[in-house]
């Protein structure tokens, strides 16, 4: 046991040094005061605390801060904390609903928050407002991404929303999509203007509209004989790090484009031609384009990476550099969900099967066929002594077959074929008969 005070050399505040008999580890305390006997009624305050703690009696101080502080003041925390890992965008439109919920469910510190009050909320929002299942669980990931990250803290001591479950999203109607035809895309780069350059990308390299729109000039490397796009972890959907090889052409736009707009490596690559989603929409419109097609399936920006897979498809890219490319971790999602199967070359294919000059051989008929081993033995001996263009054959049935020997010991078995049987099978198979 240890609880004493302690005023270092460089300061004016005394320090509480504690050790409970448990503990093998002294903790040291700054009591924020330089009156000794204030010192003393806080150090002896303090103890006091830490053993209530250890004995299971008082939530930990660090909880007891977290359940009272705004649940605001949290969520900025986190969002300063993982601005170095996520992508800023990820960010912002997560806080943005946390924010929303905290609003609407009138919470203000964690001990507010409760699985009730959440559930309540999301049926509102599903029956008077039509949300969106899918809508309804991103919200419900955004603020149990909070909540979990306040627990790895220690900030508060459980997830209250830890038990709600998910909504089911498989009775929802999702938008099909479908990949771009080589002429439409001949029409859309040609209605584009200086955008051009942003949907050539989008359908080379199989980035996302995120993805695109977080480039840099310094992320393009055009000058070293293997021109490529890095795309950074930072701005990627699954947060790894991704260079995408670039063919010769496309470099070439690319290197005309940073040199039109004189871009260093740290401007954007597109804002200045790129900066707002309703403008790929007017440009499908200028070209002529719908975005819903007859059979009901979509066009958006996304559709040019469905349009990359399906190119790749189409050259024979082998299973595992599609999937590096598309930087998929199923082959499932490159193979049904982002190939258009329409837009395969499935006649082409099947032009290519070989032809079969020479015909099939003929197949006797059925009635030529020999009926048991027998009449096939007669029909042998018959071919030899007629031989093909006499006209006789006379062995056709069972009734021309050769006859069988029979033994005084043997006697075959009824409706089992033509092997003789031992005598005590014989016996048996004839009481079962007479039976």
């Amino acid at each position: 046991m240890l609880c004493h005070l302690i005023k270092p050399k460089q300061s004016r505040h005394y320090h509480a040094r504690i050790r409970l008999p448990h503990e093998s580890k002294t903790h040291e305390v700054s009591l924020q005061c330089t009156n000794k006997q204030v010192a003393q009624k806080k150090l002896q305050s303090l103890y006091e605390d830490r053993e209530r703690e250890a004995a299971g009696i008082l939530v930990p101080r660090g909880l007891r801060d977290g359940a009272n502080k705004p649940l605001r003041e949290h969520l900025e925390d986190m969002i300063a904390a993982k601005g170095a890992m996520r992508d800023g965008r990820y960010l912002m439109q997560m806080r943005a609903q946390i924010l929303l919920l905290l609003s609407q469910c009138k919470w203000e510190c964690a001990k507010d928050i409760s699985a009730e009050s959440f559930s309540a909320w999301r049926s509102e929002r599903q029956d008077k407002h039509g949300v969106s299942a899918k809508t309804l669980n991103e919200y419900l990931g955004a603020i149990r991404s909070l909540l979990n990250w306040m627990v790895k803290r220690n900030r508060i001591s459980d997830n209250p929303l830890r038990i709600v479950e998910m909504l089911p999203t498989y009775g929802e109607q999702v938008e099909p999509r479908r990949a771009f035809t080589d002429e439409e895309l001949e029409r859309l780069f040609a209605a584009a203007g200086d955008r051009r350059v942003v949907y050539l990308i989008a359908v080379r390299t199989g980035l996302r509209n995120g993805e695109i729109r977080a480039l840099q000039a310094g992320d393009v490397s055009l000058d070293d004989g293997e021109p490529r796009i890095s795309a950074r972890a930072i701005t990627t959907k699954n947060g790894k790090a991704a260079v995408i090889p670039l063919c010769s052409d496309t470099a070439q736009v690319l290197r005309d484009h940073i040199k039109k707009h004189a871009l260093s490596p740290s401007d954007s690559l597109f804002e200045c031609v790129f900066s707002k989603r309703r403008q790929f929409l007017a440009d499908l419109m200028a070209a002529g384009i719908p975005s819903v097609d007859k059979n009901g399936y979509h066009l958006d920006f996304h559709s040019l990476r469905h349009t990359f897979c399906t190119h790749l498809q189409r050259e024979g890219a082998t299973q595992r550099v599609l999937m590096e490319l598309m930087r998929h971790s199923d082959r499932r999602l490159s193979d049904y969900l982002y190939t258009d199967m329409a837009l395969l070359p499935v006649r082409e294919a099947v032009e290519k099967l070989p032809s079969y000059g020479c015909e099939l051989p003929h197949i006797l008929p059925h009635e030529l066929v020999p009926e048991s081993p027998v009449a096939s033995q007669q029909d042998t001996n018959d071919e030899r002594d007629n031989p093909p263009g006499s006209g006789f054959n006379k062995a056709s049935g069972h009734d021309q077959s050769v006859e069988v020997p029979q033994s005084p010991n043997v006697v075959m078995v009824r409706g089992t074929g033509f092997e003789p049987v031992a005598p005590t099978v014989s016996r048996f198979c004839s009481r079962i008969c007479n039976d």
